[in-house]
């Protein structure tokens, strides 16, 4: 293995397979130069903003300066795209091309997978409205 493509493993483990560990991960596999890569990269990034707060990421992987990644998932055509759970594939979405299909996938996974949405940082701290709860309901009990 070259220093480029180690480098290139490097990045992928980094960008893709490590937040897959908590989070699914919507893999775009494009080019620079291919029409409907650039047809499909925005509604890719809209649905995984939308959904980010689900637990949802994308990742897009240039195959042009990502041969190696994408000769490793054996590419044969663009866009390919596939979703990532846990540094596994859990589906090829490559036949999802509008907003609404890749929502019904999307949904479809998430309530298969015990993927945690990003908690509400605006959210107060539950944790010491338990606490009072559960001394209210032991003062009760005497």
């Amino acid at each position: 293995m070259s220093p480029a493509e180690k480098d290139a493993v490097e990045a992928f483990r980094r960008d893709v397979v490590e937040p897959s560990m908590t989070k699914l991960v919507i893999i775009d596999f494009w080019a620079e130069w291919c029409g409907p890569c650039k047809a499909l990269g925005p509604t890719l990034e809209k649905v995984a903003a939308d959904y980010a707060d689900k637990g949802v990421v994308l990742a897009k992987v240039d195959t042009d300066k990502n041969q190696f990644i994408a000769a490793q998932f054996q590419i044969k055509s663009i866009p390919t795209v596939y979703a990532m759970y846990q540094g596994q594939l859990v589906a090829d979405m490559t036949s999802a091309r509008t907003d609404s299909q890749l929502r019904v996938i999307l949904d479809q996974l998430l309530k298969q997978l015990p993927i945690e949405a990003e908690a509400n940082t605006d959210a107060p701290d539950i944790e010491p409205l338990i606490a009072m709860g559960e001394e209210v309901l032991a003062e009760g009990d005497g």
